[in-house]
């Protein structure tokens, strides 16, 4: 009984982890949301910026449904970025294009509540944002040798030193959750191609 009770509390303190590092997610974004929408309504851009409003909702409603689980299905979690992906195709436009290839044994496999989300968010930020030409964001994820394989690549500028600090909170973010979820059996690496562009690759557990 008191190994029984230890265990139950080791999973209650280690959700109550996950949940508390996934909040550090959704203040950020919604700052970055609230002051696009503000922009758009100082250049009298109303119709966007209603639209934009709509989409946060829809966003916060869906994410407030998974609210209380610390793990979800790779399905799931990309209608999730879908919506996500929405609100930011109000800002950027035709200058936002993604690409989602996803197995469909990869579906079916559980990650952590809003994994995708921060690594497409660095994506936007550092290979979107800056630049006024068309810019492209590709979404993989495989199973191989057991494992679960999702790759963020961009075909942005993005320099060493950024690479090197790993993007900031959203990285860090990621690699917290997914220690507390599968205990250090994960891999997380950031690389940039020689022609540019940055690709973020996870490997973790299969988990169904």
């Amino acid at each position: 009984y008191p190994l029984r009770r230890q265990r139950q509390m080791c999973i209650r303190d280690r959700d109550a982890q996950l949940q508390m590092l996934r909040y550090q997610l959704n203040p950020h974004f919604m700052f970055n949301t609230m002051n696009a929408i503000s922009t758009l309504i100082l250049k009298n851009e109303n119709d966007k910026a209603n639209d934009m409003l709509d989409k946060l909702c829809e966003f916060f409603r869906y994410s407030l449904d998974t609210n209380a689980k610390s793990k979800t299905t790779l399905q799931k979690e990309l209608e999730l970025l879908k919506l996500y992906l929405s609100i930011e195709k109000v800002r950027f436009g035709n200058r936002l294009n993604v690409d989602i290839n996803i197995s469909e044994q990869a579906m079916s496999c559980r990650v952590p509540n809003m994994i995708l989300q921060p690594l497409v968010e660095n994506a936007i930020k550092y290979a979107i944002e800056p630049r006024k030409s068309a810019g492209f964001i590709s979404i993989v994820a495989s199973c191989t040798d057991n494992r679960l394989v999702i790759k963020v690549q961009d075909d942005g500028h993005g320099q060493s030193s950024k690479v090197q600090k790993g993007f900031g909170i959203g990285i860090n973010n990621t690699k917290a959750r997914l220690d507390v979820m599968f205990n250090g059996n994960y891999d997380i690496n950031i690389s940039q191609a020689p022609d540019n562009g940055v690709t973020v690759a996870i490997s973790m557990p299969i988990d169904k």
